[in-house]
């Protein structure tokens, strides 16, 4: 499967590192490699475990291939919600 990642975070070390360990860096916080299905999910829970609240934003596109067909993505998207939704009208 072929992963695209981007990250926002604003220590920028982290994510960058956990993502080298699996995917080639491409430009600032974006990175792209084919990886097995396993290494995928390695790298969403190492991903999920470093996440902290309110701060840092990970998106996965990750692409699979069925007979030379690059079938529609699947987007997984972590990052921590607040609980309270204050808004100021």
């Amino acid at each position: 499967m072929f992963v695209i990642a981007l990250y926002d975070s604003p220590d920028s070390n982290k994510f960058r590192k956990i993502l080298k360990k699996y995917l080639f860096w491409r430009q600032n916080s974006v990175f792209d490699w084919n990886l097995s299905k396993w290494d995928i999910i390695r790298l969403k829970n190492e991903v999920k475990n470093n996440i902290i609240d309110d701060v840092d934003y990970v998106i996965f596109y990750i692409f699979t291939k069925i007979w030379k067909i690059w079938i529609k993505p699947e987007i997984i998207e972590y990052w921590k919600k607040r609980e309270n939704n204050d808004f100021i009208i």
